[in-house]
């Protein structure tokens, strides 16, 4: 096979290395002096996980992964003089490590963007909403799903007490005395004496937010669900954790139907973070401590994040 160009013989086999599974580096490049200019004559393009390289840093302390793996996978070109083509004169096939090709959109030197690409992401705003008490979802949601219970986020409401009460004296001890008061319940009764009790101490009489969280209290306060089946779960569980994964796609003034969208968009990313750590994982190991076939096995079965803790 023959190429008018050295360019076109490396971007024939560097497509050739996207469809497989793994990425090619230069190795080498040879050169020669005609007419008093020196000329490229010929150039091997190795796997990028040749050689093998050695370590100060001894196996068991090891965090980063080792992506040499002694691989013989290479590919030779060569100038030929009559002709003045390039073409592929010696290839050679042994990978030491798996290949993935469904992967291999994820390694950084096969990923290419063109400029109508490169424009619409840099023009395009990303969007993001939190979700909150809307009335609204409240409305839609005893309308659609008569039959459920609803509940608001308390997450996301003790998040709002540095805006609604920082400008109140000894904020930050109203801020963990509210927060115990809502967490540390023993009854509905309780919860309310010492809501008032909290009100009177800090002389919060004037917040129209915490009058209105009083009122919806049966929306949000946990003594007011205990005696109802959550499969185990509390509104303060992995909340934080949803929260700054929608944060950046949804906002307050977002529709519902926006919220069904930029959901579609959350789990579309998320693959894609985890394909993007699938590659991380193909691109290199860590290394064994012992010669034990079990460890191998393990370092071959587990993700890096995993077998560093076995």
């Amino acid at each position: 096979m023959c190429f008018g160009t050295l360019e076109n013989a490396r971007a024939y086999y560097y497509r050739y290395a996207a469809r497989t599974g793994f990425v090619v580096k230069i190795r080498t490049t040879g050169w020669e002096t005609r007419n008093d200019q020196r000329v490229v004559v010929n150039q091997a393009l190795h796997c990028n996980r040749d050689g093998y390289r050695t370590s100060r840093v001894k196996a068991p302390k090891r965090r980063k992964t080792v992506v040499s793996t002694n691989c013989k996978t290479r590919c030779y070109l060569a100038l030929d003089k009559i002709t003045g083509q390039w073409r592929i004169s010696r290839i050679e096939v042994s990978h030491s490590h798996p290949l993935n090709p469904k992967l291999s959109g994820m390694f950084s030197a096969n990923r290419q963007l063109n400029l109508h690409v490169k424009d619409l992401i840099q023009q395009n705003d990303q969007a993001g909403i939190r979700p909150n008490q809307s009335l609204q979802m409240r409305s839609a949601l005893e309308t659609t799903l008569p039959h459920t219970r609803h509940r608001w986020c308390i997450w996301h409401i003790l998040n709002k007490i540095p805006n609604k009460l920082v400008g109140y004296r000894r904020f930050n001890q109203l801020n963990t005395c509210m927060k115990r008061i809502v967490f540390e319940f023993k009854s509905k009764d309780s919860f309310e004496g010492d809501w008032h009790d909290f009100i009177e101490e800090y002389d919060l009489y004037n917040s129209r937010w915490l009058k209105d969280m009083f009122d919806d209290r049966h929306m949000w306060v946990p003594v007011f669900f205990k005696d109802e089946f959550w499969a185990g779960m509390r509104s303060t569980q992995r909340s934080e954790n949803m929260h700054s994964v929608f944060d950046k796609y949804l906002n307050s003034k977002s529709s519902l139907l926006q919220f069904f969208r930029q959901y579609q968009n959350c789990v579309i990313d998320k693959e894609q973070k985890e394909l993007e750590c699938d590659a991380a994982d193909l691109r290199g190991i860590i290394p064994c401590v012992s010669s034990s076939p079990i460890e191998k096995q393990f370092q071959r079965e587990y993700t890096n994040s995993m077998f560093r803790d076995v």
